[in-house]
């Protein structure tokens, strides 16, 4: 197999090298070890060649993985914050609202109030 050969991903797309692959400090650093591979000036079998590169796939997968786990911790952790936040808001709201109902005003107390300084004049 050649290291130019195109490799179906995990959504079943076909990738290439240069394409959506290089991306990345992973990346970078297994494009080092394959240049130094081609480099070399002693032979590796094919099979060899083909296991160097299957490892070399499944780091770079395994990095993508831990990225895609910290993401979505992250958003989690975004999330229940942002609930938290609201849930405090509404609850003081309602024991705001609970804790004063002498102090609003209603139309009868503005009634009244009306009438007795009606009376008073």
């Amino acid at each position: 197999m050649d290291m130019t050969t195109t490799l179906d991903d995990a959504k079943g797309e076909i990738v290439e090298p240069g394409n959506s692959w290089g991306h990345g400090e992973g990346w970078a650093k297994v494009m080092e070890l394959i240049e130094i591979a081609r480099k070399t000036e002693y032979k590796v079998s094919p099979e060899l060649r083909e296991r160097i590169l299957q490892r070399a796939l499944a780091s770079v997968e395994a990095d993508r993985r831990r990225k895609t786990e910290r993401r979505r911790v992250m958003w989690r952790a975004l999330t229940a914050g942002a609930c938290a936040v609201v849930l405090i808001g509404v609850v003081l709201r309602l024991i705001g609202a609970g804790a004063a109902p002498a102090a609003r005003s209603t139309p009868e107390l503005a009634a009244k109030a009306t009438r007795a300084r009606v009376a008073a004049e």
